[in-house]
């Protein structure tokens, strides 16, 4: 699923974040073989989203920056762009809403250090 920069909306936290801390046009988190161990982490995140396991995947990407692998803070934003474009109904199936992903982006900015 891409997530383009304007199907966010301009004004969004995830487009601040792609935007002027990842100097991106788009919230995407691209697999390239330059951090395997993110790479791998992103294929296991996206079949934990597809599977509607928000809660799992949520909990696993903390676990990860905690370590503080290469590129989370991309893999982050791209997760929660994934599920900010999910509907509410989806969400709510998975136990979990729009509220929790402005929470957990803002928990991981507070634990990488960003403010905006």
């Amino acid at each position: 699923m891409t997530q383009g920069m304007e199907e966010l909306g301009r004004g969004t936290l995830l487009w601040k974040l792609s935007r002027e801390v990842l100097g991106k046009d788009s919230t995407d988190y691209i697999p390239t073989g330059e951090h395997p161990e993110t790479d791998l982490l992103f294929l296991k995140l996206n079949l934990l989203l597809d599977r509607g396991d928000f809660n799992k995947a949520e909990d696993m990407l903390f676990e990860a920056a905690e370590e503080e692998l290469p590129g989370m803070l991309e893999l982050a934003v791209d997760v929660y762009a994934r599920l900010n474009q999910l509907p509410e109904a989806a969400l709510q199936a998975g136990n979990y809403s729009k509220e929790e992903i402005r929470e957990g982006l803002l928990d991981l900015m507070e634990q990488f250090g960003i403010r905006l």
